[in-house]
């Protein structure tokens, strides 16, 4: 699997035991030098957001090269919003980690970059609240209860205005 050898690259130790896997992240995880995604059996442009946020705090510079979508960067308004320092030409993205990332209120707009949000605010000093949930829901079955079981500090909140 492609993205495993990622997890490597940013300093992690992988475990695997039987059909679990374990991933133990340093401290602060450093920069992956290039990531492209392509289609199967290559990386999935489905984990590039998620892996964009984290690479985000990452030590050092990423880039990231979406080769199979235009349009695929919806998330990086939202992860600048946090104090994130991407820039991007076309299909390549160039990620400076940055050291903290501070609270913000974001939407989602779509199930992988709302997943890409999460990570972000849980990266983050603060509460930061993120919003349109009904797209996160569509792939995610109450990803609030599962965070929680891992140690993250998450809660649902049903605000006015806001359609599941």
């Amino acid at each position: 699997m492609p993205i495993i050898p990622v997890f490597s690259e940013m300093g992690c130790k992988i475990f695997l035991c039987g059909s679990d896997l374990k991933i133990v992240s340093p401290k602060r995880i450093k920069r992956v030098k290039t990531i492209k995604t392509m289609p199967y059996p290559g990386f999935p442009t489905d984990c590039q957001s998620v892996l964009m946020a984290a690479l985000s705090k990452a030590k050092g510079t990423s880039v990231f090269n979406e080769s199979v979508f235009e349009g695929r960067y919806k998330h990086i308004s939202e992860l600048k919003r946090f104090g994130a320092d991407i820039t991007v030409n076309d299909r390549i993205a160039v990620v400076n980690g940055v050291k903290n990332f501070y609270a913000a209120n974001v939407y989602s707009t779509d199930l992988r970059v709302g997943a890409s949000l999460i990570i972000a605010s849980l990266a983050a000093e603060g509460t930061s609240s993120v919003g349109n949930l009904y797209h996160i829901d569509r792939g995610y079955d109450h990803i609030e209860k599962s965070l929680s079981k891992i140690g993250a500090i998450i809660k649902r909140e049903n605000y006015e205005g806001e359609t599941k």
